[in-house]
């Protein structure tokens, strides 16, 4: 074989070279002067066959380095094989090295197809188990334009990273769902998720003012009351200064307490503002029924609520100012 190598006789070297490896001597130097030659003789699809049965093998004996050595030889020759960039991706996954694979692939966007590379791209975060990359994933289905991948991707990731005991990039994966769809199920998915975790009430609020909806802040409602958070209630309750607060407060009033002192205040507001009296009686009626089946039971929670009324009452006049 090194008289060949020395002539430059590339079918020489492929000839004496598979005798070797069919001797047993699977040696890297070996695999190397092989793949050579077939990439100087233009057989590029026998140099994939070759390098792809020895990295298998290699792999299955847990050869991690000569896997490792072998494949940067096929990218040296065919960087942009897409089949040999998938190899490059098992290797790299094999040794629990998944930013190099990650860092291989980044550096082929805008050189490859982005729909090309995505397969790997799904492969790398399927391999890796990790919601670090599943929330990569997500960034290259918006890359690609696929809005609806994209979205699903980010609230995967937002599921896993809460699964890993990371809450904060759990709520940032959720909002980056919300920056590609803006849902009323992303939405309730993010209060949900704050109400559990993250107790931010400035996060809530922010919600709530995006979101002048019934249907989502009677669900933001329910969900205190689901999981008892009366403290974070509270806490909201206590940022009496902005008028959104005082809005959604004299909303919840209106629900929950469908007697005297609510028609009392509806009339109250029908004095002072037509138009916001309209907004609140539209509430009171739609909700009548189900804020009905859905009172407070406990007599705590009853005492916060009339203080949510109080308030309300207090600060009628500075309601969509």
């Amino acid at each position: 074989m090194l008289e060949a190598i020395k002539k430059k006789d590339y079918e020489g070297i492929i000839k004496y070279g598979l005798e070797l490896i069919k001797e047993g001597n699977l040696d890297e130097k070996i695999i190397i002067n092989i793949i050579s030659a077939y990439y100087r003789l233009g057989r590029l699809n026998d140099l994939f066959q070759m390098g792809r049965k020895v990295i298998d093998r290699f792999l299955k004996e847990k050869r991690y380095e000569e896997a490792e050595k072998i494949v940067k030889k096929l990218l040296e020759y065919q960087p942009m094989d897409i089949r040999i960039l998938g190899l490059a991706v098992k290797v790299y996954a094999e040794k629990g090295e998944f930013d190099k694979a990650f860092l291989l692939l980044e550096e082929k966007i805008g050189i490859i197809p982005i729909v090309r590379l995505l397969p790997l791209f799904e492969k790398l975060a399927d391999l890796s188990g990790r919601a670090y990359y599943y929330e990569k994933l997500a960034e290259k289905y918006l890359l690609a334009g696929d809005k609806n991948k994209a979205y699903n991707t980010f609230i995967l990731a937002s599921e896993m990273y809460d699964s890993e005991g990371n809450s904060e990039r759990a709520l940032n994966a959720l909002f980056r769902a919300k920056d590609v769809k803006n849902t009323t199920e992303i939405n309730k998915r993010i209060v949900n998720f704050i109400v559990l975790h993250s107790r931010d009430i400035v996060k809530i609020i922010d919600l709530l003012r995006e979101r002048r909806d019934p249907d989502f802040w009677l669900y933001i409602f329910e969900i205190f009351k689901k999981e008892d958070k009366i403290d974070l209630l509270q806490s909201i309750i206590n940022r009496e200064d902005d008028p959104l607060v005082k809005e959604f407060f004299t909303f919840l009033t209106l629900l929950v307490y469908k007697n005297v002192y609510s028609e009392d205040l509806l009339e109250d507001i029908k004095r002072k503002d037509i138009e916001f009296y309209n907004v609140l009686s539209g509430y009171a009626q739609k909700y009548h029924t189900n804020a009905e089946r859905k009172k407070l039971e406990l007599e705590e929670r009853n005492a916060l609520l009339n203080q949510v009324f109080e308030k309300a009452l207090e600060s009628i006049e500075d309601i969509f100012k």
